[in-house]
């Protein structure tokens, strides 16, 4: 089966390196033509005019000569290097749009790190040796071959003498898990500490840290949170203070730090369930998960049967037709406590069962509740399940015409918005029917 036909590849410019320039499958009338191929590794100094070969009905390609760059310098300034170079063309063209790219010297290999012929240095490439690669280009757009100037050392921004700021801060083996907080395991009695200053004249110092050899310090931990302060004096005398809070989590933290699918399922949210529908030819996917406290555990759960991680931590799950729900549960460190996430999957042809389903948010005697009612409007029994991140009630052989309710109480006298669902098995599928809650505060 022809997928494209009529393409038309025209009065391009490639500068490519060790790649393959072109791919076609599935082309009729595939038409290549007016093109400039350019390798930008100036130590093959190779250059490929690709140039049409004129038709009565076309336009014919000018066989101009290609631009020469020559003698290019490569000058590095604090925190910028720059590239200057002496152009010609035999044909008088001016230049327009050379072409100039920085490498940095990698052990005995250059590695690209930016495009331009003025650009900042990052900090990975301060004191390092770099290079620039000129293309010469005219206003043709001819290109001509590639070359390279001397190895320079990139050299740093200068730094004020007030700067008290931090280029490195490093917690041992303690989790990020959002701005200013950082998490380790319950068993942790302490946390190194190793932080670097922008200025490389200022002092640091870990506030209550018992200093390390080679640098960095030991901080203990209390209960509950520890802060962590990282002080900076300048040369100046300036100084600024970097605070961090350090928790022990696992004894009750039955969260999720990341929910990462191969197909459309959103990630950690409200609610009981997360709903995706997929076409009707997926048969599988495959799920990520991970605790967000590395005292917790993860299982997963289909038609009641646990499904074994991969080497990678994650699970493959085969998608039924109608409704699949992948059923995860997260147990805090304590053995304890749970927390039950459940996504669910929907095949395109699945028919939607005769269930209505109703979720209100109320206060009874000062505490939250969320309400669920089913109601089934179709001619036969059902067997449904009501869900929500409170708790779930099954309900076998629903008579129609009947309604089965639950009320969940939460465990405070505030609930959250979420999703309440009902899952319905219908000929041996399963289905699922949801509806929103609101935010209720008793």
């Amino acid at each position: 089966m022809t997928a494209h036909a009529g393409v038309v590849v025209e009065d391009n410019t490639f500068v490519v390196g060790d790649v393959t320039l072109l791919q076609a499958k599935s082309v009729a009338g595939l038409d290549v033509r007016g093109n400039t191929v350019v390798r930008d590794d100036a130590a093959r100094s190779l250059a490929l005019t690709v140039r049409a070969v004129p038709r009565p009905s076309s336009r014919s390609v000018r066989d101009a000569t290609p631009p020469v760059a020559s003698g290019a310098v490569a000058t590095a300034t604090p925190g910028a290097v720059e590239a200057t170079w002496s152009y010609a063309d035999a044909d008088g063209d001016a230049q327009d749009g050379s072409v100039v790219r920085w490498y940095v010297a990698a052990g005995d290999a250059w590695e690209p790190f930016a495009t331009g012929a003025r650009v900042d240095v990052p900090a990975a490439v301060t004191g390092r040796a770099v290079r620039a690669v000129v293309v010469p280009r005219d206003a043709s757009g001819s290109l001509g071959a590639p070359v390279a100037s001397a190895p320079v050392a990139a050299v740093a921004a200068p730094v004020a003498e007030d700067d008290a700021s931090l280029s490195e801060l490093s917690l041992g083996n303690a989790v990020r898990a959002a701005e200013g907080t950082w998490v380790v395991g319950p068993s942790a009695t302490a946390v190194a500490v190793h932080a670097a200053a922008a200025h490389p004249d200022a002092e640091v110092a870990v506030v209550g840290g018992e200093p390390l050899p080679g640098g960095g310090a030991v901080v203990p931990l209390a209960e509950g949170g520890t802060t962590v302060e990282v002080r900076v004096t300048a040369p100046s005398g300036a100084v600024r203070s970097w605070t961090a809070v350090v928790e022990r989590r696992g004894d009750r933290d039955a969260g999720l730090a990341e929910a990462a699918f191969s197909v459309g399922l959103p990630g950690v949210g409200s609610g009981a369930f997360h709903v995706t529908p997929v076409a009707d030819d997926v048969d599988r996917y495959t799920a990520r998960l991970v605790p967000s406290s590395p005292g917790a555990t993860v299982s997963a759960r289909l038609d009641g049967r646990e499904l074994a991680p991969g080497p990678d931590g994650s699970v493959l799950v085969p998608v039924h037709r109608g409704a699949t729900v992948l059923e995860v549960r997260v147990t805090a460190g304590d053995g304890a406590t749970t927390r039950v996430h459940r996504w669910v999957t929907l095949s395109e042809r699945a028919a939607a069962p005769f269930v209505a389903v109703d979720a209100q948010s109320r206060c009874l005697a000062g505490r939250a509740h969320v309400a669920v009612r089913a109601d089934n409007h179709g001619t036969s029994p059902l067997d449904v399940t009501l869900t929500t991140d409170l708790g779930s009630r099954a309900v076998t052989g629903l008579a129609p015409g009947r309604s089965a309710y639950q009320s969940f109480p939460a465990r405070a006298a505030r609930t959250d918005g979420g999703v309440a669902g009902v899952e319905v098995a219908v000929d041996g599928e399963r289905h699922l029917v949801t509806a929103a809650y609101p935010a209720l505060d008793c």
